[in-house]
């Protein structure tokens, strides 16, 4: 919903660079007055990845197709984030496929689908476009938190979302400078970017990264399967968007693709042994 509102005022990239930037410099200037020491050292290339495939690459794509759909259709499309990544975590040997994953996977498609075929708004070109760069938006996702959960297993939650915030603003640097918004925002879409930055950002990833290692990838990203329920409601209750029969088929569909995940294994805990470590280090 905050994109929704503030994505048409900043632009897509504009909007992400200053959103990132907020938060990682916040959760650097916390870490300065708490005595917290954040260090990258022997991990600059995995953050450089890491924060393409957590941060820059998906928060630009979903600006971008909010541009064209609503946000309750983005929403329920990225819902099947979980769905991508059990699939994904399978051809990567970290989890197996199992049955109830692949009716997962069968599941969430079909509910796109149908979000797509049966919704309200027409069907151009720029709609399906739209879609494709919100479905690759939960693409990497997926991949992200496979990374995540690879490559960052020992390292700690806060230096994660602090390098990530800040690696991301400095990718999206240029390609926002030269996407400057032609006038100044409304007051509306001032503050629907502040939420963006420290409630959807800052407080999310600390609590993101501290799940990834402890739950594995697959059962942290379950919790998209609020995503489509609370912005639909949202989405009716505060941006006056429609609801047709597909939406309540999709988002029925999406969420027993979402069920079947999370209930198909493990979640992705395959190192046992993993003690509870604190949120903040």
């Amino acid at each position: 919903m905050f994109i929704r509102v503030a994505a048409p005022a900043f632009g897509p990239v504009f909007l992400m660079d200053v959103r990132v930037w907020l938060a990682g410099l916040s959760m650097l200037l916390f870490a300065t007055i708490t005595g917290k020491r954040i260090s990258f050292r022997g991990r600059v290339k995995s953050f450089l990845l890491l924060r393409a495939l957590n941060a820059g690459v998906p928060f630009t794509l979903i600006a971008e197709a909010e541009m064209e759909i609503p946000a309750s259709l983005t929403a329920m499309i990225i819902g099947t984030t979980p769905m991508l990544t059990a699939v994904a975590a399978s051809f990567l040997g970290e989890e197996g496929m199992t049955f109830r994953k692949t009716v997962a996977l069968l599941a969430g498609l079909a509910g796109v689908g149908v979000l797509v075929g049966w919704t309200p708004i027409p069907l151009t070109s720029e709609t399906l476009l739209a879609v494709g760069v919100a479905f690759l938006a939960a693409c990497c996702y997926a991949l992200g938190g496979i990374y995540v959960s690879r490559k960052f297993q020992d390292f700690p939650a806060f230096t994660m979302a602090v390098g990530q915030q800040l690696g991301a603003g400095v990718i999206l640097l240029p390609l926002a400078l030269l996407r400057l918004p032609r006038e100044a925002p409304p007051a509306e879409a001032v503050w629907a970017l502040l939420a963006l930055a420290f409630f959807s950002t800052v407080l999310a990833y600390l609590c993101y990264f501290r799940l990834i290692r402890n739950a594995g990838p697959t059962t942290t990203l379950s919790v998209n399967f609020l995503i489509p329920v609370f912005s639909l409601a949202g989405g009716v209750l505060w941006l006056d968007e429609t609801v047709s029969w597909g939406t309540w088929g999709g988002l029925a569909l999406v969420s027993l693709s979402l069920f079947f995940v999370t209930k198909g294994g493990n979640g992705g805990r395959r190192r046992s042994g993993m003690e509870k470590r604190p949120l903040l280090r």
